[in-house]
């Protein structure tokens, strides 16, 4: 790829410190969110065989730091990953290939609907897909990917609240290309132009 993800890193954690300053004078408008969920989809051709190559379907993890915006909407980070691996399907039908751990950094924002007892909230969200390989010879891929989904909160006192949360994940593949390359040999070759992953998820929301 033509950058680093390190260098995006760095770049997301700067951004959130200068959010945290921009929203430190605002009481319990701020919050961060803790969830565990189940993660599933992933599939992409592979060019070499036809077959659909896919990632298994495991829990996901994700936590989340929202900050106000404007009425009814927040800014929001989002880090979430998923322990799974990846399978080939067609004749070699559940023949796992490899493990990997798939990374989810972004940042977006959500907007509350209607907001009374409880919080209705849609939600949108840009950055990248980072996809490493349980195998240290594998090289780790990253790709840029967006989001959508809703979900609601319901407030658990002043400064609680429950979270269930409903959102896709579209990884970009541009066309295709080799994946997971080592010593100049790839695992996989896509065709693809991308993948579409669904994560369902609830948790812990705690304002500060």
């Amino acid at each position: 790829m033509g950058f680093s993800f390190v260098g995006f890193r760095r770049g997301w954690l700067l951004g959130l410190v200068v959010l945290l300053a921009a929203g430190a004078g605002q009481a319990h408008d701020r919050s961060f969110t803790v969830m565990g969920g189940y993660q599933f989809g992933g599939e992409f051709e592979d060019e070499a065989t036809g077959d659909e190559v896919e990632l298994d379907e495991t829990p996901s993890f994700t936590v989340l730091l929202n900050l106000p915006h404007q009425l009814d909407t927040e800014f929001e980070y989002v880090i979430s990953r998923q322990a799974t691996s990846l399978q080939a399907s067609g004749q070699f039908s559940g023949n796992e290939l490899f493990d990997l751990d798939v990374y989810y950094l972004h940042v977006g924002g959500i907007a509350l609907v209607n907001p009374d007892r409880v919080e209705p909230y849609v939600s949108g969200s840009l950055g990248l897909t980072h996809m490493r390989p349980s195998d240290a010879g594998l090289d780790s891929e990253t790709r840029f990917s967006l989001s959508l989904g809703g979900g609601v909160r319901v407030p658990m006192g002043e400064r609680l609240a429950l979270r269930f949360d409903l959102r896709g994940f579209v990884t970009m593949l541009n066309g295709g290309g080799s994946l997971f390359c080592a010593d100049g040999n790839c695992n996989v070759s896509v065709v693809s132009d991308g993948f579409l992953q669904y994560a369902t998820s609830a948790g812990i929301v705690f304002r500060f």
